[in-house]
């Protein structure tokens, strides 16, 4: 599913400008929750706006 097994050089110094390690390591972790609930959502054809509470 990866082109490549990391992410090249340039683009981790310019994050490291910006971000400490472990700023990049909780926005790393954001991001794959995000991605993952995605995926689940796209796999149970979920419809955004549509749940209500019992």
């Amino acid at each position: 599913m990866i082109s490549v097994d990391r992410v090249p050089e340039e683009v981790y110094e310019q994050v490291r400008q910006h971000f400490n390690e472990q700023e990049i390591t909780n926005l790393t972790l954001a991001i794959g929750t995000i991605n993952i609930w995605n995926r689940l959502c796209i796999s149970f054809r979920s419809v955004p706006g549509e749940y209500t509470p019992s």
